[in-house]
């Protein structure tokens, strides 16, 4: 038997749509009383890798200032003038940090 099947999340069904919760429409943490007990804990989880993250690598545009506008919608998006048509974009160089990990 195969628990993991990525393909069950291809079509949501419609009376998702009305579950509370930040992210209840995606049937993974739900909302209200019967709510997965493991939300807050993924979400220091999440917090936790993205500072390691950020604290381990520097990182720098990889494109002139000048050339990065904001694509105005619901959210602001950053993208290329240069490349109106490539969507939202912001490209970046990564490299290690040369901070001393305690």
């Amino acid at each position: 038997m195969r628990f993991y099947r990525p393909e069950r999340w291809e079509k949501v069904p419609e009376a998702v749509s009305s579950i509370p919760g930040v992210w209840g429409h995606m049937l993974t943490f739900l909302g209200g009383p019967r709510a997965c007990i493991g939300y807050r804990f993924s979400l220091v989880v999440m917090k936790a890798l993205l500072f390691t993250l950020v604290r381990a690598f520097e990182m720098e545009l990889a494109v002139p200032v000048l050339d990065v506008v904001m694509k105005r919608g619901i959210v602001s998006r950053p993208a290329l003038a240069s490349d109106s048509k490539g969507g939202n974009q912001l490209p970046l160089l990564l490299r290690p940090s040369d901070v001393v990990q305690s």
